[in-house]
């Protein structure tokens, strides 16, 4: 039953996955495949070294050993035969696996699936500042994305390791879509291109966001992309009394119930649709109050401070800001978590595959639905935007400007009363 049953999730979870943007992958034809772990005795043994070094109590670690041995005789080898025939049929047994693994986790995204990341941040102090900050990114991951799009990239390294450039593929127009007892995890084509727009978050509103001009379908320069970013915040001068973002964050069983009930509504599977196949989501924060300094120490070998340094510069902008470890936490905090309902916690979508949040104080950084994009790719991503900026340009694939740019518009959701009710339940989620 247990290898059916975990087929059968696999089917539903990879579905979307298969139907679109496959192909779009490329230097991964050279590198070796995934070792597969044949010895299962082999396998076993380095599992209960792992649970050694988690001091359990030995009356629970006798017990482990002796169902370990009972799993040596039956039913592991019938498992092992099963996963051998399996990985033979797969080019990567555990991308695999590890997609259904994530997809099938029915705990909220904000504690058990996104990966953050969160560089060193810029010194900022207004809105002008944000917005360009925000427009310079947008302008990099554009420029990333021409560049995985025609094949100019390069096989990228780490750590002198080839790595596997198809996963990029899963950045960009991708989404997560709850459903009972599985998600499924949908990637929309470049071509023809699946959007042309980002979803923007502000003050827990979403809007599409156009990126590319109407006249040749090249991107915006980062002029342009600051002036659209511009007018979103002239569109929204206080804080929605609709938070649809916070859905997101509540565990995936009840979250797909609400999610089915909205897109009965025309209009909501519309706005569904814009969201899932915009190239990513940029959240753009509000102020969020600092922590108070930790208490002096009395050891003197022991700092209260840490320094982070960078050489990236961003022009116009006024370069980067050295940290406290106080601060640095609490950007990372704001990153992850967003700081509260009554802050950013409900600007956010956690659902897509990328999102990008540029805070009031100059901290930028990534969130990433991590059944599908891996933490080494997002690294190579921020690695690209950083020397992107560093360089002082709109690049040569972005930066043109337009002569015709559609507006933002405002997405708004026709909510129901089990809606509203599932709001303020997922806001209680987030604050407990």
């Amino acid at each position: 039953m247990f290898p059916r049953s975990a087929m059968g999730l696999a089917r539903r979870a990879l579905v979307s996955v298969s139907g679109h943007g496959q192909g779009r992958g490329w230097g991964c034809r050279a590198l070796s495949d995934q070792p597969f772990p044949a010895d299962l005795k082999r396998t076993v043994d380095t599992y209960l070294d792992y649970v050694r070094q988690l001091e359990v109590p030995a009356d629970c670690l006798s017990h482990t050993e002796q169902l370990s041995e009972q799993f040596l005789k039956w039913p592991g080898p019938d498992l092992q035969l099963l996963f051998q025939k399996f990985a033979e049929e797969h080019t990567n047994w555990l991308s695999y696996q590890w997609q259904v693994d994530h997809l099938s986790n029915r705990h909220s995204l904000l504690t058990e699936v996104s990966g953050s990341f969160c560089p060193a941040p810029t010194a900022i102090h207004s809105l002008h500042d944000q917005l360009w900050l925000a427009a310079h990114i947008l302008s990099a991951l554009l420029d990333l994305k021409w560049k995985l799009d025609n094949g100019a990239m390069g096989v990228q390294r780490i750590g002198g390791v080839e790595q596997c450039m198809n996963r990029f593929q899963y950045a960009y127009s991708s989404c997560r879509v709850p459903a009972v007892s599985c998600d499924r995890f949908v990637v929309y084509p470049s071509y023809p291109p699946a959007a042309r727009h980002v979803n923007v978050l502000y003050r827990d509103e979403i809007f599409s966001v156009d990126v590319y001009g109407d006249d040749d379908g090249r991107a915006l320069s980062t002029e342009q992309l600051y002036e659209q970013l511009r007018k979103v915040t002239e569109q929204r001068a206080g804080r929605t009394e609709e938070p649809v973002g916070v859905l997101t964050a509540l565990p995936r069983d009840l979250w797909a119930s609400v999610y089915q009930d909205l897109v009965q509504d025309e209009n909501n599977r519309a706005v569904m649709d814009n969201i899932q196949r915009s190239l990513f989501v940029l959240c753009l924060d509000q102020p969020v109050p600092p922590s108070p300094p930790p208490p002096p120490t009395t050891d003197p070998t022991t700092p209260t401070t840490g320094t982070l340094t960078t050489t990236t510069t961003i022009t116009p902008l006024r370069g980067h800001t050295t940290l406290t470890a106080t601060q640095r936490r609490d950007d990372l905090y704001q990153l992850y978590y967003g700081g509260g309902v009554d802050l950013n916690s409900c600007n956010r979508w956690l659902d897509k595959g990328t999102q990008v949040v540029v805070g009031a104080n100059g901290m930028w950084g990534m969130q990433t639905e991590h059944s599908a994009v891996d933490g080494t790719h997002c690294l190579l991503i921020i690695d690209h935007v950083e020397q992107f900026m560093k360089k002082g340009h709109s690049g040569r694939n972005v930066g043109v400007t337009r002569s015709q740019v559609k507006s933002p518009t405002r997405l708004q959701l026709n909510l129901t009363a089990k809606t509203w009710s599932a709001i303020e339940e997922a806001k209680q989620h987030v604050t407990s």
